[in-house]
């Protein structure tokens, strides 16, 4: 299992990248599913299927969670990682201070959809800041955590 983490996360922030090399200490090659087993935003467990959604690319390297106005995303360049070798898990969150992507949004009395699901979670995300502010370094929370599975299958290619 693995967590990736941001400590604070707003809109308009410094996109947020990180990656760990995954090591196959087998004998044989092997294929590496990712399986998201827990996601937690302000404090709160979020629900699969209701708070979010995972979609996987056609080739299985990129994962997306999806169902936020900002962009989760997990990749791999090669799902498949030769025994005695690793391969790099990068995990990218992107919060525009803009949404510009219109995919989906509706417009009504001016008011773009997006818009209004942006500012809602910036204020959630500004409420959690204000709440963490006070607690000592040891008790804070991330804003945003990410709990992975990854699964190890023998490759028959």
């Amino acid at each position: 299992d693995y967590q990736f983490m941001i400590s604070s996360l707003y809109p308009g922030m410094p996109d947020a990248n990180d990656s760990v090399n995954v090591y196959n200490d087998g004998e044989i090659d092997a294929n590496l599913e990712i399986y998201v087993k827990s996601v937690t935003l302000f404090g709160e467990l979020q629900t699969k299927g209701t708070d979010y959604t995972v979609s996987v690319s056609d080739d299985g390297s990129t994962y997306n969670i999806e169902g936020y106005p900002f962009s989760i995303e997990f990749s791999l360049e090669n799902k498949k990682i030769v025994a005695g070798e690793h391969e790099a898990l990068s995990f990218e969150s992107v919060w525009n201070y803009d949404n510009t992507d219109e995919e989906g949004c509706t417009v009504t009395d001016g008011v773009n959809s997006c818009d209004l699901i942006d500012t809602d979670y910036g204020e959630r995300s500004a409420e959690f800041e204000d709440s963490q502010a006070s607690l000592p370094e040891s008790e804070k929370q991330a804003s945003l955590i990410i709990e992975l599975e990854l699964r190890f299958s023998q490759s028959t290619d």
